[in-house]
Formats: structure tokens, C-alpha cells, sequence
């Protein structure tokens, strides 16, 4: 869930992720169960092809970034219209 954006931007998310040696569908899988939330409200960025393609087949919006560039305002912005259109 995104909260509105305060003056730190990592206090505007509920959770960040997880880190360790399980693939990151299993990462979704349990912060879906632990924190309740469906798939369907949730976005990821990576940049690793299989991640972004296992996540992607649990219903979670995500994208792949470069490790060069990262998450950039525009990928970003991107992910909040393809979010935004999967809720309507």
C-alpha cells in the first residue's frame, strides 16, 4: 500500500521486501500471507528476468529495471498506470 509521500520516501511503503536465499515468489508469498495483503495490491521491480517473470505470474504488477539505472520516475510512474489500470 502506498501511503501518501512524506519527507522520507521509504516511510510512504508498508514493506520494502525481503532478502535470502528463497526465490523472490516465495518472498510473495509469505509477505501476502503475513501481511494480508492479495497479490493484486502489490508492485515489484527487479532487475532479474525470471524474478520479475515469477512474480508477474502471481498477479503482483512488476518491472524490470536495469542495475544500472534502477527504479527510475519514469519506470515508476509507469508501474503506478499499469497498477492504476489493473484496478478498474
Amino acid at each position: 500500500r502506498i501511503r501518501p509521500l512524506n519527507k522520507n520516501f521509504y516511510d510512504s511503503f508498508d514493506h520494502l521486501g525481503l532478502n535470502g536465499d528463497t526465490s523472490k515468489k516465495v518472498h510473495f508469498e509469505i509477505l501476502s500471507q503475513e501481511m494480508g495483503i492479495p497479490y493484486s495490491e502489490m508492485v515489484f521491480f527487479d532487475d532479474m528476468p525470471i524474478n520479475v517473470k515469477e512474480v508477474g505470474e502471481l498477479g503482483v504488477v512488476s518491472q524490470l529495471v536495469t542495475e544500472e539505472d534502477g527504479v527510475t520516475m519514469e519506470k515508476f510512474e509507469e508501474v503506478l498506470k499499469t497498477f492504476a489500470s489493473t484496478r478498474q
